[in-house]
Order: C-alpha cells, then structure tokens, then sequence
C-alpha cells in the first residue's frame, strides 16, 4: 500500500474566547401547530445570528442558541407567539470552558492521560495516528486510503477493514462520520467500531467481517472538525471560503457548505439554503464541495455496494428513505423492518430508545443529503441506506452537541450493536 504522508494540524493549542459563547442562551420550544412552525421557520431562515441546534417540528423540541443581546428580544417574541421558552443552558462558554477542563481537547491533559477514541474526543491528528497505528499493526485486513483532499489539504481518510483485503466479490458497506463538524460523538462512536473490527476479539465482529467488507470515513469534515478544536467549537459547515456578500450578523458564517446539501438528490430543494450565510448553505451546485464528491467517486468505484450508513447527532434516531420529500419509496416496509431491529438492538444496550422513520416525520426535509443520493439508481443504487441521530435524546438536558466523554462508550456501543443487527439481517435477505 503506498505510504500516506502525515498530516500535521498548524494550530496546535488555542483557547477559547469568552467574546465567542459567554452568556449564550440554549433555549428550548416545543411547536404545537403548523402556524408556529411557521414562525420558527421565519426566525431561523431571517436571522442568521441565531443558531438552530435542532430543525423546527412538530413532534419534538427545537433547540435554538442564542445570543445576549437577543436573548429578551428571542424570548418575548416567542412569548408573543403562544410558545413556552425553557432555557436549558444560560452561558454557552462555560460548558466549553468545562469541556476543556475535562480533556476533551488536546490542548486540555497536559500529556498526563491516555488519550483513545472510548475515552476522549481526539484530535484530527490523533484520529491520524490511530488509523495509521491501526494498519501497522493489523496490516493483513486493515487499509487506509486518502480518498482526497479538502480545501485546507487535509486528507479524506477511508478505512478499509476485510478479512480479505485482496478479494473483490464481498459486499460492501459503507459508513460516514463527522459530515458536520461539531457532532463530535459521532466520530468517537465509529472509532470504536472501527476498532474492534480491526482487532477482531469478539464472535459479533468476527461475524460482520465473514459477510462484509467495511469501508469506513471517520471525519468527512477534516477542516471542520479542525476548527471545532481550535476557533469555534459550534462550527458545522466545511471551510470552503464562499465569495461573501453583505451580511447583516456573523459574517463569519459565509465560509462554509453544508456537506449534507451538497449531494445530487433534490439538489436546491426544501431543506437546504441558497444563502451562504446559513448553517443549511447547499453549495453552488450540487458536489460542489471536494469532500462530498470523494466520498461519491470512492463508492461509484467500489463493486458491490450493499449498506451505506452516515453517522450524525444528535436526537436518538434512525432515519430511513426519502429524507427529501414526504412520499415514502415503495419498498419504505424493508427498510422500517430492519431499522426497527436495530433499534431495538440499541435498546437492548442501555436501554435507550432509538426512534425510526423518515427525516419528514421526524425531523424534517433535507434535500441532497448522502442518505438518499446513495440510494438513487443511476447512481451508486443501494437499497440499505440509513442516517444516524446519536446521543443525546432531544428531550434532555445532555447539552446537545457538548455531550460528556463519559458517554462516548455507551453511544459506541449502541451504535455497534445496531451495525451488527443490520449485517445480520441484510446478510440473511440478499
């Protein structure tokens, strides 16, 4: 295999401003009818400087962060409008500044704890490393492969794992992680599966390997992620640098594309933003972005495509096909089927219930994301395709994106579990 270059981040250490999250407001609404989802609908597609942690729905909260000078003015609008704002976190900067202390960063041990993927969320170095240490030490069914790189040069890194590395006729499948930047739970989660596919020390991975190959991309978002450790903890997009126009609040957020936009399905349609400024910006056009069309080309290429899986946070789902339009596909009851199986896998970790269905159902539409684009004919055709929701639950107070280390372990484990029940069951069907 030819040797991948290491790549080195510039910015090693970097604290956090209090200028950036201090006094931030998280503050929680529940929509009771279509005309409030309306005005939730306006706030956040009119006002950029307020940042949706969860879509507007009907059927669970919506999450908004929002910032002190606006936070009177937020709240009584929403009072004005029959709403109930609870706020479930009144200075943002301080869970960031307890995250740092925690060692959830790089910069925050000191080099005195051992850093790995169950106990702390590494760095895009760290994760590097691991991949790399990954392959030397199991170089028989373990491959890495740069699938490209960003716009900042970091590499798009797949993660082959076979128990065959030279046989081309096993079915593949895929999983994507950290498409969205500050969803740091979902990386760790799948850095866990990828371990102990490696390692192979218990019969469930020895399984899932006798029936598939696994191709795995543990950080989409290289530059992203990067960027949540060093300048701003709540980025989501990429950073490809739009051409800005005037913006009105956060110039700042005018870099970026929502990765989860940019794919050909529905490509401009509801769900996504032709404004550059928004947290849901599509791109110019569809794959437009380097990140989104690696991952395309990567599986165009590869026969035998039979599961695709992107892993997001957070709400405790499992979102099945079509994410972009109400109209469920005609084989909707396969899909709910096996979902549901491995929800009930989930459950049967810790207890914790994973709901299923469509993101118009649950969350809301999302034209061009991976999920459906995966599934499209005339393209890469997989019927089995599926998108993630991990911790926390919408319902709790867990902090949303700044979800505990302490919980990197149960999440993983859920998250292998439900993985194992899908190869089971796909593997019994086809």
């Amino acid at each position: 295999m030819p040797r991948i270059a290491e790549h080195r981040d510039v910015t090693v250490k970097r604290q956090y401003s209090c200028f950036t999250y201090c006094r931030h407001h998280v503050i929680s609404v529940r929509a009771n009818s279509t005309r409030q989802l309306h005005v939730l609908h306006r706030l956040e597609n009119n006002d950029y400087s307020l940042d949706f942690w969860s879509e507007p729905s009907l059927v669970r909260p919506t999450h908004i962060r929002v910032p002190p000078t606006l936070v009177d003015t937020v709240t009584t609008l929403l009072r004005r409008e029959g709403f109930k704002p609870e706020t479930i976190q009144s200075d943002l900067q301080r869970l960031i500044d307890q995250e740092n202390g925690a060692g959830l960063s790089s910069y925050s041990t000191g080099g005195q704890e051992t850093r790995r993927p169950e106990t702390h969320y590494l760095t895009f170095t760290e994760i590097e490393s691991f991949l790399k240490n990954l392959t030397n030490e199991y170089p028989e069914r373990v491959e890495l492969k740069s699938l490209g790189e960003t716009y900042e040069k970091r590499p798009i890194y797949r993660i082959k794992i076979s128990s065959d590395l030279n046989a081309t006729d096993k079915p593949v499948v895929w999983i994507q992680a950290m498409t969205h930047a500050r969803e740091w739970i979902t990386g760790a989660a799948t850095l866990y599966t990828i371990k102990r596919l490696a390692q192979q020390s218990d019969e469930e991975s020895r399984e899932m390997l006798a029936n598939f190959d696994w191709h795995i991309i543990p950080v989409h978002n290289p530059d992203g992620y990067v960027y949540t450790h060093t300048s701003d903890r709540m980025w989501r997009k990429n950073r490809n640098p739009n051409k800005r126009k005037k913006c009105r609040f956060l110039c700042g957020l005018c870099y970026g594309t929502d990765l989860n936009r940019n794919w050909d399905i529905n490509w401009g349609g509801v769900g996504s933003s032709s404004n550059k400024c928004s947290q849901t910006f599509r791109g110019i056009k569809a794959f437009s972005e380097q990140e989104t069309r690696a991952v395309r080309d990567a599986v165009l290429s590869t026969p035998n495509n039979r599961m695709f899986f992107s892993v997001h946070a957070y709400s405790q789902l499992i979102l099945i096909p079509d994410g972009f339009r109400t109209e469920k596909p005609d084989d909707f009851a396969d899909l709910k089927r096996v979902a549901d199986r491995a929800s009930g896998a989930m459950y049967n970790v810790n207890g914790e219930r994973y709901q299923t269905g469509t993101s118009a159902d649950l969350l809301y539409i999302a034209s061009g994301n991976s999920e459906d684009y995966m599934r499209k004919a005339d393209g890469p055709g997989i019927k089995w395709s599926f998108t993630y929701e991990l911790r926390p639950d919408a319902d709790s107070t867990h902090n949303g994106f700044l979800l505990d280390r302490r919980w990197i372990i149960p999440t993983a484990k859920e998250l292998f579990a439900s993985f194992y029940t899908f190869a089971a069951e796909i593997s019994n069907v086809e």
